[in-house]
């Protein structure tokens, strides 16, 4: 399956979705493919297709699996990629496990690269499973979502494992304890605690102590690894064959913005399968979610196309409990060097209106290879929420089109009076390919 992207972060910041709505969705629905209504259109913000995608071969629980990540429009860096392992029926998917592989890559225009990956469910898991292919950027902005196939799974090591579908959250203290979904981006103060609630079994015919275990991620499983603080890890006893519900206090990143925190539970050397739980610290914040530039090397006298995505505070979405959102971005300061340190443009600030993407036409004055452009989203304080920076690496010279005037007329005389010399002179005129590529 080719998945279009017209992302869900579209749908999201149309729609007023909720931080969770701008995943990719657990199901073979592509991200974003919806209809607008009359007075809504939608915005094409990447061309990145997961094709071709299939499971290869299997062995026990692990599976190899093939795929092509192409791309047809800018260049787009920082593309990641990894694996979704889902249950339940197409109504009600739930996400049993997941996995972001390392590996980060530059999608030139277009182009096509061709992967192979060993995707290992967890051992202690068992029935009929989905096997999904997402692809994100480091930001976690939403590229491609593809179906790889249907896989039965078999239990390789007996331990604990936590029954997905059972888990949900509560804020700590809350009115009502109302429950929250893992993916619906649940918003919290930042002196409040978020508790996660689940059943777990113990699979085995002796008694096990458990630890939790957790590791938080910028916004997805996609973006950084971040400092959290907090969390509960007193051990958790469950006894031979028991079914038992645990309630555990998640630690909490510092700063506002949308996160995802995974909770493994570690018994010995057996781990439960992970859960993953997706949420937001209130308070200003913003996001560069992508950057692209429309080549990687220019000239002096040139202008460079540069093209973000951005979304505002990540407590910016309907049904939030606060109700408000936060202040977020006014403007964005722009910078570009070469690959040694040379500024290649004067800074411009460009001022940010409700569009989730801008274009901004970039002076260079000097040539610049390698080029590094920075961005930072700045509030009217004149506090940065967001940066991002884009580096790409130039071909080994610029092309013919890139030439100046000049040169470029220096080369076609020299090509002439080579041709002259040998009793004749040829000319060879070639149109260049103008199609137009539509999303």
């Amino acid at each position: 399956m080719i998945s279009k992207v017209i992302t869900a972060l579209t749908l999201f910041l149309l729609l007023g979705a909720s931080p969770a709505d701008a995943q990719a969705p657990p199901t073979g629905i592509v991200p974003g493919a919806t209809t607008a209504t009359p007075q809504q259109s939608t915005t094409v913000l990447a061309t990145v297709n997961i094709q071709d995608a299939k499971i290869v071969s299997k062995d026990g629980n692990a599976f190899h699996i093939s795929f092509n990540l192409s791309n047809r429009v800018g260049i787009q860096a920082g593309v990641k990629y990894g694996v979704q392992l889902v249950s339940g029926t197409k109504d009600a998917q739930i996400i049993a496990d997941e996995k972001v592989y390392q590996e980060t890559l530059t999608l030139e225009e277009h182009s096509t690269v061709a992967k192979e990956i060993v995707y290992t469910a967890p051992q202690n898991l068992s029935g009929a499973y989905t096997l999904y292919l997402v692809s994100r950027n480091g930001s976690s902005f939403p590229l491609a979502f593809a179906f790889a196939g249907k896989v039965i799974l078999s239990v390789t090591a007996k331990g604990l494992t936590i029954n997905s579908s059972s888990c949900f959250l509560q804020v700590e203290g809350e009115k009502g304890s109302p429950h929250y979904t893992l993916r619906q981006g649940v918003d919290i103060a930042q002196n409040e605690n978020l508790l996660l609630v689940c059943a777990a079994t113990n699979g085995t015919s002796e008694a096990l102590t458990a630890v939790p275990f957790f590791e938080t991620h910028y916004r997805t499983l996609y973006g950084e690894v971040v400092p959290q603080t907090g969390g509960d890890t007193a051990p958790i006893s469950v006894t031979a064959g028991e079914k038992k519900t645990f309630s555990i206090t998640l630690p909490k990143a510092s700063e506002p913005q949308a996160y995802d925190v995974l909770t493994t539970l570690n018994a010995g050397s057996v781990s439960s399968n992970s859960i993953v739980a997706h949420y937001v610290i209130r308070g200003a914040s913003a996001t560069v979610q992508s950057i692209s530039l429309d080549k990687n090397y220019y000239q002096k006298g040139g202008t460079a196309t540069l093209t973000f995505v951005w979304s505002p505070s990540a407590d910016a979405f309907r049904g939030s409990r606060i109700g408000t959102s936060s202040p977020s971005a006014t403007f964005a300061g722009i910078s570009m060097t070469d690959g040694d340190g040379n500024a290649c443009i004067m800074p411009v600030k460009t001022t940010l209106t409700r569009s989730i993407k801008v274009e901004v036409p970039l002076l260079l004055n000097r040539d610049c290879s390698n080029p590094l452009v920075s961005i930072s989203l700045i509030d009217a304080t004149g506090n940065a929420l967001a940066k991002k920076g884009l580096t790409l690496v130039s071909s080994s010279s610029p092309s013919v089109s890139q030439a100046s005037p000049l040169s470029s007329a220096l080369v076609i005389l020299g090509i002439l009076a080579v041709l002259g010399l040998g009793g004749g002179v040829y000319v060879w005129n070639r149109k260049k390919n103008g199609a137009q590529y539509m999303p």
